[in-house]
């Protein structure tokens, strides 16, 4: 190759180059959105209504300091809005897990009581929407990570059945339900990362950071309710850890 021809083949290549690049830049912009499954692990807070202990006193309702696994299912939405600010809306579900206690045979009751509760099995489960913006530490790679912020909106309900047994005959039982639901609010704080397999589908895990738990609406069926309970109702969740896979468009 000549030196003229040489010049000339260097000049063509560099004047295109900033149209391939922004071709490339364009191709990975326009999948501004990404559909994901997640699954996840979260550990509500035990929460039961312990029964009064004299006439005066009233049940009262406690966190017992157990927890909770319960699974949950995730499906979100991320939309890009740069390339590297992202809007996550996610909606998703737990399974319902259980905790049971037992209790002995107590020396003696006070009066007027004639049973003492032998058996405790406590439930949870919820459904949940979350909403959150986040910023990808990195504009492109086969890693990416991100962090970012939000609130999670959680439907939950809790359920508590417990057995009862007579003092004087052991074989007389009796039971009883009390089932707590209600909406929480949390502040979410989260970082993750996408692990990209191909040109749209991607590996994905993510951990949540919860705070500032509110409750709203809580609604008993059966048992008592009192006004006298602690900052939870239905469940404090601390965390959350999620894993699954995304395709983007």
């Amino acid at each position: 190759m000549k030196l003229h021809e040489r010049t000339a083949f260097v000049t063509i290549a560099i004047s295109l180059w900033p149209c391939l690049s922004y071709a490339q830049r364009s191709s990975s912009v326009s999948q501004r959105v990404e559909l994901s499954y997640l699954l996840g692990v979260s550990r509500p807070s035990v929460v039961v209504e312990e029964p009064a202990t004299s006439v005066r006193t009233p049940p009262s309702v406690t966190e017992t300091g157990d927890s909770f696994g319960a699974i949950t299912q995730d499906v979100t939405v991320r939309f890009w809005w740069t390339r590297r600010m992202s809007t996550i809306v996610a909606g998703g579900w737990s399974t319902e897990d259980s905790r049971q206690y037992s209790f002995p045979r107590p020396a003696a009751l006070s009066f007027p009581f004639t049973s003492y509760e032998s058996q405790r099995t406590v439930s949870y489960h919820n459904r949940l929407l979350s909403v959150s913006q986040a910023w990808d530490l990195r504009a492109s790679g086969p890693v990416v990570p991100f962090v970012g912020g939000g609130v999670e909106f959680r439907s939950a309900v809790n359920r508590q059945d417990s057995r009862y047994v007579s003092f004087a005959d052991p074989s007389l039982t009796t039971s009883s339900s009390t089932e707590r639901s209600g909406l929480q609010l949390a502040a979410l704080a989260t970082a993750g990362v996408r692990v990209l397999i191909s040109g749209h589908f991607s590996l994905q895990m993510d951990g949540m950071l919860f705070s500032g738990d509110r409750e709203s609406g809580v609604v008993p069926s059966g048992g008592v309710f009192f006004s006298n309970t602690p900052d939870t109702l239905l469940g404090r969740i601390a965390g959350r850890w999620r894993a699954g896979m995304g395709i983007r468009f």
